[in-house]
C-alpha cells in the first residue's frame, strides 16, 4: 500500500465541490437556471467548470432530491 493512502492523505485531483465558496455560487446559479435566466452554458463559464461538470452536478442534485 503505499504511503499517502495510509495516512488517510487525498490523491487526484481536487472535487470542484471543495473549492472556497463554490457552493454558495452554485446555489445561486441554480436559481437562475431553475428561473430560465441563465442558460447551462453561462452558468458553467460562471462557475469556472466545464459543461459536463455542470451536468454531472445538476444530474447528482436532482438524484438526491434536493433539486426545487
Amino acid at each position: 500500500m503505499d504511503r499517502a493512502r495510509r495516512q488517510g492523505k487525498r490523491i487526484g485531483r481536487p472535487r470542484v465541490t471543495d473549492r472556497r465558496g463554490f457552493k454558495n455560487r452554485f446555489g445561486t446559479v441554480l436559481e437562475r437556471l431553475g428561473d430560465g435566466t441563465m442558460s447551462r452554458t453561462k452558468a458553467a463559464t460562471e462557475l469556472g467548470i466545464g459543461y459536463a461538470t455542470l451536468k454531472r452536478l445538476l444530474d447528482a442534485e436532482g438524484a438526491t432530491g434536493t433539486e426545487s
